[in-house]
């Protein structure tokens, strides 16, 4: 079940995911954030998100992250498990655990990944620009 509604930004339309992030961050009606700013500072709940200048552009990157990290958790939880149990086996007959473990065994054996979802990152982060230009 979880596994689905971490895929759910990633079916769901970008028409769909705009008009969800436009009620998170709007002022009129008060938007979601704004209304749990405003426990903390009164002064946050006529703060405008997505007409700012400096803001809009983390907002739209904010959106963009959100819609595709279910991808990029899909693909590192392959990487993960399709390392091999008798590496891990022998790790642990080693002496490693925890984060010993990932840092020094898995990590590397799964550095190609990493690196080709820091370029599918980059490549994606790059088309949020012409959302904001539009």
């Amino acid at each position: 079940m979880f596994q689905t509604l971490y895929f759910a930004p990633v079916v769901l339309s970008t028409v769909a995911l705009v008009q969800i992030f436009q009620n998170v961050f709007s002022v009129n009606p008060v938007g979601m954030l704004n209304y749990f700013l405003s426990w903390f500072q009164p002064s946050m709940l006529d703060s405008e998100w997505l007409s700012d200048p400096h803001r809009s552009l983390l907002i739209v990157a904010i959106a963009e992250g959100y819609k595709f990290a279910a991808v990029y958790m899909v693909i590192f939880y392959s990487a993960l498990i399709s390392i091999s149990e008798e590496v891990i086996e022998a790790a642990r007959m080693d002496g490693a655990s925890g984060w010993k473990l990932y840092r020094y065994i898995k990590l590397p054996m799964i550095k190609g990944i990493i690196f080709t979802s820091i370029i599918l990152v980059l490549n994606g982060s790059l088309k949020s620009f012409d959302i904001r230009t539009c």
